[in-house]
């Protein structure tokens, strides 16, 4: 009862009131039964009253039970919805045919309480990043040019990288952005490290936008430079040029 007080809990409080009635009851019973007959069952009065007391609390017990018989949600789901400005649905679960407090988990009558609520996607960026139609969050560092790796350092710092450029459409979100600010070139992803090695890249698609005969540097490594020569293309550069930059994060839900 004084925890049931101490956490203003009903259910915890009737269930102490129900122990203290039945340690009084059984003290009662324990006194009476030394100075009774026993019965030609071999059980007096007194302890079948207690078997019957046992059993009608055994009774409350379950009913207590029944009371509450869920646990705890689970958190919601991600929305399903993939597309900005869309709606669709969120889940959630818990199990039900047990109160974990007072009853034993009993497997073959729990189940799976499902709950299902409507959700509209809506991504969100930090604090200075712009959301793209792609649904990334985006910023320009155009205050003060750094090598590739310091850029790509910054854009780590923020909980994102530099800016992958993996189609013609992000392509043009991006000049769109670059165009808008008067920034000629940036550094984006995408490095060589060794004469021999591969070019590296954060996403695994084959889209490139090399200008002719490029890439054709031999200072390693080397990084790539989104660069505006009447159109936007890449070059190939020393890493350790300094150049703004492009931060992007994947947009939070």
């Amino acid at each position: 009862m004084k925890m049931g007080r101490k956490l203003d809990s009903p259910l915890l409080k009737l269930l102490g009131k129900t122990f203290v009635k039945m340690e009084e009851k059984l003290s009662m019973v324990d006194d009476e039964t030394k100075h009774d007959t026993p019965a030609v069952d071999g059980k007096n009065e007194k302890e079948k009253e207690t078997d019957q007391f046992a059993e009608k609390l055994d009774n409350v017990i379950k009913e207590i039970c029944l009371l509450h018989p869920c646990g705890k949600w689970s958190d919601w789901e991600d929305c399903d919805a993939k597309k900005n400005g869309t709606f669709g649905s969120q889940t959630r679960t818990r199990k039900c045919g047990y109160n974990s407090t007072l009853c034993i988990s009993n497997s073959e009558t729990s189940w799976i309480e499902k709950d299902i609520r409507l959700c509209e996607y809506s991504p969100w960026c930090p604090s200075d990043y712009k959301l793209t139609e792609d649904d990334y969050c985006v910023k320009l560092y155009a205050d003060q040019k750094k090598t590739w790796q310091n850029a790509q350092k910054t854009c780590s710092e923020d909980g994102g990288h530099l800016i992958s450029i993996h189609s013609d459409s992000k392509s043009r979100i991006v000049e769109a952005i670059l165009e808008s600010m008067n920034v000629d070139d940036i550094w984006i992803d995408g490095i060589k490290k060794s004469s021999d090695g591969d070019w590296e890249f954060l996403n695994k698609f084959a889209y490139r936008n090399w200008y002719k005969d490029q890439p054709d540097g031999t200072i390693i490594p080397q990084c790539i430079n989104l660069y505006k020569f009447g159109k936007w293309i890449w070059l190939d550069d020393p890493c350790s040029e300094k150049y703004y930059y492009m931060s992007e994060i994947l947009a939070s839900t």
